[in-house]
């Protein structure tokens, strides 16, 4: 039922020609698009990270409400010199991770996120974060965002499209872990919940 009322609200959203979309109303419009494609992704035998018997059961992503409040443009404040972090995974060795700078995003007065670069992401830089929410409501470990990085050096940081590392799917999947450095202080009450498909 899920998946059918976020089909619904999209193309509910969408299909109305000759409207005039408010800006909120289109900002809302996108997100709810970006959460179908993850869902239909999900459900896809070819392109999903669950397995089959898990699949099966699957019923749809769990989401907040959208807040237009949690999207931010921000400038990258980038490294004078190439950097990297070694971070903690969820299962097995650390990694290292390369960071490209920080953002300051104006939550809990202001709070600075490392910003990573990772490999398959085009347009787009990587921001694993920590928050409040982390166990009961969201992902116990974090969750991530995959941020737009324009030519000017902004990064839209839109905390509504949080989602939710690949271990929270499928536990054989090995996930890196948010570092201390990227823990905002107050709940983030957007973006991806946490599954519920494993323990």
């Amino acid at each position: 039922m899920r998946f059918v009322g976020l089909c619904l609200l999209a193309i509910g959203v969408a299909g109305c020609e000759g409207a005039t979309l408010s800006e909120e109303a289109a900002y809302e419009n996108e997100v709810l698009q970006h959460r179908l494609d993850r869902d239909m992704r999900m459900r896809d035998a070819d392109r999903t990270v669950l397995d089959g018997a898990t699949r099966r059961r699957f019923d749809g992503l769990r989401y907040y409400a959208v807040d237009p409040a949690y999207r931010f443009e921000v400038p990258l404040e980038r490294t004078d010199k190439r950097d990297t972090l070694r971070v903690e995974q969820h299962k097995g060795e650390p990694v290292d991770k390369v960071i490209i700078g920080e953002v300051s995003i104006p939550l809990a007065d202001t709070t600075q996120l490392l910003v990573f670069r990772e490999p398959g992401l085009d347009g787009e830089v990587w921001i694993p974060f920590r928050d409040p929410t982390n166990g009961d409501e969201t992902y116990p470990s974090g969750r991530y965002l995959n941020a737009p990085l324009r030519d000017d050096d902004t990064v839209v940081v839109d905390f509504n499209k949080a989602f939710n590392p690949y271990c929270d799917y499928n536990p054989d999947y090995v996930c890196p872990l948010p570092p201390r450095e990227n823990t905002v202080p107050e709940p983030i009450e957007v973006g991806e919940k946490k599954s519920r498909l494993h323990s």
